[in-house]
C-alpha cells in the first residue's frame, strides 16, 4: 500500500519524510496507526506532531534568472495571469517570487527588510516566504505552493478595485501574507476525511476546521522562528491585530462555513446602506471576502486557466478516493474515479459555491470591469460543463484531459473557425496570458 501515502489517516499512517532535528519530535514508525487501538498516549502526541513538522521535500530549481523572472512577472496582478505556466519555469520558487512582488511594496513602507543580514539574528521577507514555501507539498496535484501563488495573485487583483486608503499597509501585508500560507503544509486530503479518520490533526485540532487551524499554527510557527521573526520591532498590540486578522482569514477559508459566510455578508454590506467609513470589523469582513473569492478563484479564470486547476483539484480527489477504498472506507463525495463524473462535480460546484459568492462581488463593489475581466467567465465555464458529456475525460488521469478541454471549449457549434483539430496552440496558454479574448479548483479544505 505504498502507493497512496497520508500523513492524516488514523488508519494507515506511513512516513515519507524524516522530521527535521530541531522540531524536537520522535518520528513514528511506518504504519503507525493500522486500525488498532492499543497505541500509547506519547505515540498519539508524536503523531500529531508529525502531522505539523513534514516538509516539502527538495523542489525543483528555477530555469531562469532572477532577472528574466522580474520580467515575467510583468503581469502580475491580471486577472487573467497564467500561474502554473509561470511555475513551470521557475519551479519551486514561484510562491516566493509571487509573494515578493505583492508585499515589497507595502514591507518598504513597514521598514520589513526584504533580504537578511550578515548577522544571524537578522530576518527578512524573503526568508518568511522561503519557509512557507518550503513547507507546501509538492506532490499534491491542487493544494501547493502554486495554488498559493494564484491566490496571491487573485487577492492582488482584488485589491485594485478598492481606493488606496480603504485599508491600511499593514492590513494589506498581512493579508497578502495570509494568502501565501493559507493552505501551507495541506496534505492533500479533505477536512471530512481528517474528521472521518480521526486523524492526529483531527485530534489535535477537536474536529474544528482542522486543515485551517493547522495552516495557522505552521504559519506562526515559520514567523516565530529564528531569522523570520518580522514583527519583533512592532507594538504588542500591531502583533496581536496582525495575528488575529491572519488567523479569522485563514480559518474563513474554510468551506464548511460557506452558506453561513455568504448570507451574513449578504444582510450585512448589500441588503442594507452604508456609505460611512468602514470600522475595523468590516474591513476584515472585506477582507476574509476576498481571500475567499481568490482561493476559489480557479472557477472564474478564463478557460484555458480554469481547466488547469479543475483537472488538478479532480485529480486530487480521485487520489483520496483510492486511498480510501485501499483502507476500506467508503470513498468521500467527489473522489471516486469509478463512479463521479467531472461535469457534474463541477455543475454542483458552481452552483453551491462559486455563484453564490461571486454574485456579490459585482454588487458590493459596483465596478463594470468585473463583468468582463470575471464573471462572463463564470458563465461560459458554467455553460461549458453544463454541455460537457464527460465521455474523452480521462479519469485515471485528469491532468492529461486539460488540453482536451480547452480544444472543447473552444469548439461551438456554428461559430466560425471552432473546428477543435485546427486549434493549435490555443491549448496552453502563454506566461503573459491574453486568454481573456478567447472567453478563456476546486473544493478548498472541505
Amino acid at each position: 500500500s505504498g502507493k497512496f501515502q497520508s500523513s492524516g489517516s488514523s488508519r494507515s499512517m506511513q512516513v515519507t519524510e524524516p522530521i527535521p532535528e530541531h522540531a524536537g519530535v520522535k518520528q513514528p514508525e511506518s504504519h503507525f496507526f493500522d486500525g488498532e487501538e492499543d497505541f500509547t498516549y506519547s505515540t498519539i502526541v508524536n503523531a500529531m506532531m508529525y502531522a505539523l513538522t513534514q516538509s516539502g521535500g527538495q523542489g525543483t530549481p528555477p530555469l531562469v534568472s532572477e532577472e528574466t523572472a522580474e520580467v515575467l512577472m510583468s503581469q502580475f496582478g491580471n486577472w487573467d495571469f497564467n500561474v502554473v505556466g509561470l511555475s513551470e519555469v521557475l519551479g519551486s520558487q514561484t510562491l516566493r517570487v509571487m509573494a515578493t512582488k505583492a508585499l515589497t511594496p507595502y514591507a518598504e513602507q513597514l521598514d520589513i527588510a526584504l533580504t537578511a543580514g550578515l548577522s544571524m539574528t537578522d530576518c527578512a521577507l524573503e526568508s518568511v516566504l522561503q519557509g512557507i514555501e518550503s513547507r507546501y507539498n509538492r506532490s499534491n496535484p491542487y493544494h501547493n505552493s502554486v495554488h498559493a501563488a494564484d491566490v496571491v495573485n487573485s487577492i492582488a487583483y482584488f485589491f485594485t478595485h478598492f481606493h488606496k486608503a480603504e485599508f491600511t499597509d499593514r492590513e494589506i501585508f498581512a493579508a497578502l501574507l495570509a494568502a501565501a500560507a493559507h493552505d501551507v503544509g495541506h496534505d492533500g486530503k479533505t477536512g471530512r476525511y481528517h474528521t472521518t479518520t480521526e486523524s492526529p490533526l483531527a485530534l489535535l485540532y477537536n474536529d474544528s476546521s482542522v486543515l485551517e487551524m493547522m495552516h495557522c499554527s505552521i504559519f506562526f510557527a515559520v514567523l516565530r522562528s529564528q531569522g523570520t521573526h518580522l514583527l519583533n520591532d512592532w507594538e504588542t498590540s500591531e502583533r496581536q491585530g496582525f495575528r488575529q486578522q491572519v488567523i479569522r482569514m485563514i480559518l474563513d477559508t474554510d468551506l464548511a462555513k460557506h452558506f453561513d459566510q455568504v448570507k451574513k455578508f449578504r444582510e450585512k454590506y448589500l441588503e442594507s446602506e452604508n456609505d460611512s467609513e468602514r470600522t475595523p470589523e468590516q474591513r476584515q469582513d472585506i477582507l476574509s471576502f476576498m481571500l475567499k473569492l481568490s482561493d476559489i478563484g480557479g472557477s472564474a479564470k478564463p478557460f484555458a486557466l480554469h481547466a488547469q486547476w479543475a483537472t488538478r483539484i479532480q485529480s486530487e480527489f480521485f487520489l483520496q478516493g483510492d486511498l480510501e477504498r485501499e483502507v476500506g472506507l467508503p470513498c468521500s463525495p467527489f473522489c471516486d474515479r469509478q463512479v463521479q463524473k467531472v461535469a457534474e462535480s463541477q455543475q454542483g460546484f458552481y452552483t453551491y459555491i462559486v455563484k453564490p459568492l461571486y454574485d456579490c462581488l459585482v454588487p458590493f463593489l459596483r465596478s463594470a470591469r468585473l463583468n468582463l475581466e470575471v464573471m462572463q467567465n463564470i458563465t461560459e465555464n458554467e455553460e461549458f460543463w453544463a454541455r460537457y458529456d464527460n465521455t474523452r475525460f480521462h479519469y485515471h488521469d485528469p491532468i492529461s484531459s486539460t488540453s482536451d478541454l480547452v480544444k472543447q471549449f473552444l469548439y461551438r457549434p456554428n461559430r466560425a473557425g471552432s473546428d477543435p483539430l485546427h486549434q493549435e496552440d490555443v491549448t496552453r496558454p502563454p506566461i503573459h496570458s491574453t486568454c481573456q479574448s478567447q472567453g478563456i479548483q476546486r473544493l478548498n479544505d472541505s
